[in-house]
């Protein structure tokens, strides 16, 4: 709230608000920072990456490895307080570690402070690592479509612009799931050790149910794939023909074509929602 309180309030007291009344984004967050570090990274044949390491990483190297940090600080308190809370509970009866039953209170209650603090600045990271990704590739796509230097139609490129990049931006989840996942490999094989520890023999059951489940989560992730692909050629092509229609609008009518172009996309929609129910109900599966 250090920057959202005050302009409440200069807009309270003023009824209304200026753009220079706002604060200046940070400035790795800018657009024009990122757009700049995008070019540089991307044009630089000399050390080729993928589309998504450049957007995640390469230009945003410090907000990405502030997001992880904060995500393996919250999983680590999260880990190691069921390990404080079994000492605490096995000495509680104990009259001789009454001093340190409550360092290990004290200990639990800063680590609760300190996880919900990690998880949100992690989230909330992630938000922001996704949403400058946003911004990066937007203006790129954009300015591909201008210069013509593309073999795609008007409706592939508006499908582009509006719905993939912009997908990137609705991934908040992303870099924080990332977090998760790679601290959950690390931490596994002292998970097993523990759970053994306090399970005996049943925690080798729980271990293998965690080996199926991920093992079907990849092979509906497999199938969900090629149908993705699908979804997204059905979409390029009702965008293209809205797009044709709209341009041709005058001449539809006089020819009296508004029927038939109305049914090439009702079909081309029913299509795309078939493709769409099916990765609903893979997910739904996935789940």
């Amino acid at each position: 709230f250090w920057w959202v309180t005050p302009t409440l309030r200069r807009a309270n007291a003023l009824h209304k608000l200026r753009p220079d009344d706002l604060p200046q984004l940070p400035t790795h967050d800018r657009a024009s920072f990122l757009k700049k570090r995008f070019c540089e990274v991307w044009l630089d044949v000399s050390n080729k990456r993928s589309l998504l390491v450049t957007l995640l990483y390469s230009i945003q190297k410090r907000v990405l490895v502030k997001t992880l940090l904060h995500g393996w600080a919250f999983l680590g308190l999260m880990f190691l307080d069921p390990l404080i809370l079994k000492k605490l509970l096995d000495a509680a009866d104990n009259q001789k570690q009454t001093e340190r039953n409550y360092g290990y209170a004290l200990f639990l209650a800063v680590s609760m402070f300190l996880r919900v603090s990690c998880m949100e600045v992690c989230f909330f990271g992630s938000v922001r690592v996704m949403n400058n990704a946003r911004t990066a590739i937007g203006p790129a796509v954009f300015a591909k479509a201008l210069r013509h230097e593309t073999d795609m139609d008007s409706g592939a490129l508006t499908n582009l612009m509006a719905t993939d990049a912009d997908k990137l931006g609705r991934w908040t989840w992303t870099v924080f799931f990332l977090a998760q996942w790679s601290f959950a490999v690390v931490s596994l094989p002292a998970v097993v050790y523990c759970m053994y520890s306090l399970l005996g023999n049943a925690a080798l059951c729980g271990a293998g149910t965690l080996l199926v489940t991920n093992h079907l989560s990849m092979l509906l992730a497999r199938r969900t794939k090629p149908i993705v692909a699908r979804l997204q050629e059905a979409r390029d092509k009702r965008a293209s023909l809205v797009s044709e229609c709209v341009a041709s609008a005058r001449l539809l009518k006089l020819r009296g074509w508004i029927d038939d172009a109305k049914d090439q996309i009702d079909d081309a929609r029913n299509i795309e929602m078939r493709h769409l129910v099916s990765i609903r109900l893979l997910d739904a599966a996935n789940i």
